[in-house]
């Protein structure tokens, strides 16, 4: 199984299928900047509040959920969704819609990465060598988990310090 190194995206699914390389931007880099709204609040585990870019917005109407492999934003005042993402995007905070097609990464592909660093993990506490497993393909999904599924990654690593 053969992995692109000059670009930091995986060249393969774990599952076998070609995948082309990710032209938008990570759900967690978004967030990120999402998180300079005013009054941005985390109000549940992959939930967040925020004062509405699209209108003069006193008290958080916007909701902004983190999907997994996307983040998902509402205006509870009535602003419609290309209203706030064109407002998001004249801030910089949402990227630019790509007439390309991109493939993402599953729901069952991240579970499967997550999986596999962890077996690595402990594996490796055990002093035991598995046939298939290498220090750059744990590097490799870790990079995949980190910008497409935050809480994966941080499961991942947490575990990687465990004793």
């Amino acid at each position: 199984m053969k992995v692109e190194k000059d670009s930091g995206t995986l060249a393969f699914s774990p599952f076998g299928e070609k995948r082309q390389k990710a032209e938008r931007e990570s759900p967690a880099s978004i967030l990120n900047k999402l998180s300079n709204l005013p009054r941005f609040k985390k109000v549940g585990k992959f939930r967040y509040n925020a004062c509405c870019p699209a209108h003069d917005d006193k008290s958080p109407s916007l909701s902004i959920t983190d999907a997994d492999d996307k983040i998902l934003v509402h205006c509870f005042s009535g602003c419609t969704q290309d209203e706030v993402l064109d407002a998001l995007r004249s801030q910089g905070m949402w990227h630019e819609a790509s007439a390309e097609w991109v493939r993402t990464f599953s729901a069952d592909d991240l579970d499967y990465m997550m999986h596999w660093c962890l077996v690595y993990h402990g594996a490796f506490r055990n002093g035991e060598k598995l046939r298939g497993m290498d220090s750059h393909k744990l590097q490799e999904f870790a990079k995949v988990l980190q910008n497409n599924s935050i809480w994966r990654y941080k499961v991942v690593e947490e575990d990687a310090y465990r004793v």
